[in-house]
């Protein structure tokens, strides 16, 4: 991939970062919330879950970008 799709890839991240983070931390605090109702499971099993979630949506989304890209 040229390194101009990078940079266009990166200054689209940059661009949209606040309405990305307010879509993870809003799945995050969704995925603690049921686990909270029904799995009863400790805080750092719950951060630990909301964390791979927020890198499996992030490498989501990055694949979606560089797909738009081209």
């Amino acid at each position: 991939m040229p390194c101009n799709s990078y940079k266009s890839v990166i200054r689209l991240f940059i661009e949209q970062q606040d309405q990305i983070l307010l879509v993870l931390n809003t799945i995050d605090s969704l995925i603690i919330q049921k686990f909270e109702c029904y799995n009863k499971i400790s805080f750092a099993e719950q951060k630990a879950a909301g964390l791979k979630t927020i890198f499996v949506i992030t490498a989501l989304l990055i694949f979606i970008a560089m797909q738009n890209l081209f």
